[in-house]
């Protein structure tokens, strides 16, 4: 199975056509706008804010300001597509594995479509993050959410990217938590799925889970990190998969904003502090996507269809 293939969607008639057309037209203007007001708030304002060299009790201040701002604003552009019904990320936790402040954690996050993105940006204000694994090892970037925003709308785009001006995900984690800037958040399958399957993990991101955990059992760090990984999975399904149809940014913008209804589901799943790297993550992950997602694990990763897919889509 491809995980890039796109679902076969049945072809409605030309009425449903008219109505989508109609629904594209007075959507695409408010979806503008509030996309708008998210970028030039957070990327503009919030950031210029949270750069200064400030007390903490200002940048809380600043992040309760910033969190309140995109629940509204993002809450609205989703209710305005179509996303009535989201169940909320702890609907689908066990109760052990619940977190009540996922500030300083690093997410390991799938990505489907720019719904990813948007609900992120809804729920968590969070840290964006380019990828870049040059010569086997691993460095990031934070990016702003222009940037976050118009990767997701091109389905041959992936987080995986090369440079090698970056930084140790350990350095990022401590930004974050001094600047109140997170979760961190890394699209760790380098790719786009198709909601159906989900990729294979690279061994070398696998190998960056182990590393946080590790960084966290530091002795300075335990009180911080209340003696637990800071590190999840995390990942966000809809009642349709429509919405990666299309390979151009302009089909899979239609299809976003012509949807009638469409619910939404967060799932997150803590991993484990305990001897984590006696565990197979690979194993976790089967289990996470397998069990809690009822969706299947693909055998290839990012790295095995770049070439095939970013040369059939060309």
């Amino acid at each position: 199975m491809n995980p890039f293939q796109p679902n076969n969607i049945y072809k409605g008639s030309r009425i449903k056509t008219i109505l989508e057309c109609l629904l594209l037209i007075i959507r695409l203007p408010i979806f503008l706008g509030l996309t708008l007001e998210i970028i030039i708030f957070n990327d503009i304002l919030f950031r210029k804010l949270q750069n200064l060299e400030l007390r903490p009790n200002i940048y809380k201040l600043i992040r309760i300001i910033i969190l309140l701002h995109n629940f509204f604003i993002g809450r609205s552009l989703l209710l305005f597509i179509g996303y009535y019904n989201i169940k909320s990320i702890f609907k689908n936790t066990l109760q052990h594995q619940k977190q009540k402040n996922l500030q300083s954690y690093t997410l390991l996050c799938s990505r489907t479509s720019p719904i990813d993105v948007f609900t992120l940006i809804t729920y968590f204000s969070p840290s964006f993050t380019h990828i870049s694994i040059n010569k086997r090892q691993v460095h990031y970037q934070l990016i702003s959410y222009y940037q976050a925003i118009i990767d997701s709308f091109y389905i041959e785009q992936c987080s995986f990217k090369q440079f090698k001006v970056g930084k140790d995900i350990r350095e990022l984690m401590e930004l974050i938590d001094k600047k109140r800037t997170g979760p961190l958040i890394v699209f760790w399958e380098g790719g786009v799925s198709n909601g159906q399957y989900f990729l294979k993990i690279d061994d070398l991101m696998i190998n960056e889970a182990y590393k946080v955990n590790k960084y966290s059992k530091q002795h300075q760090l335990l009180v911080k990190y209340n003696y637990s990984n800071p590190i999840g999975l995390f990942s966000i399904l809809t009642n349709k998969r429509v919405n990666l149809i299309g390979n151009s940014w302009i089909k899979m913008l239609f299809n976003l904003l012509s949807n009638y209804y469409c619910d939404l589901e967060m799932f997150f799943l803590k991993l484990p502090y305990y001897s984590f790297s006696d565990y197979k993550l690979n194993n976790i992950y089967y289990q996470f996507v397998n069990n809690q997602l009822k969706r299947k694990l693909s055998k290839k990763n990012w790295m095995d269809f770049i070439n095939k897919y970013v040369r059939n889509i060309n």
